[in-house]
């Protein structure tokens, strides 16, 4: 069994953590509001088209919590909360991405 280390997230940051209760994401954007988050793409689960689960806020703002979803499975079509605007646009090699979300300052 491999070992895990905890980490500590600043704690204006809520990390997302697995099922596991690894820490696989959380942290702050830089002062452009470019994030950069590192992961592996999920598998299928019942019911559910692979999908990563985000949450953003502006300082003093609302958080906005949303899904992001990949491009070219079949799921999208069928799942109830997939949404077209937030298909993930991935590189030609698959191996890296990046979707765009505006939210508002308060």
């Amino acid at each position: 069994m491999a070992s895990r280390r905890r980490q500590r997230a600043p704690p204006s940051v809520l990390p997302c953590l697995s099922r596991g209760g690894a820490i696989l994401q959380g942290g702050l954007a830089g002062t452009a509001g470019h994030y950069v988050l590192t992961t592996v793409i999920p598998g299928d689960y019942p019911g559910r088209t692979p999908h990563i689960d985000v949450s953003l806020r502006a300082p003093g703002g609302k958080t906005l919590t949303t899904q992001i979803f990949f491009p070219g499975n079949a799921g999208n079509d069928s799942d109830p909360i997939s949404d077209k605007s937030l298909v993930i646009a991935m590189s030609t090699d698959g191996k890296s991405g990046q979707i765009d979300f505006v939210i508002p300052a308060p």
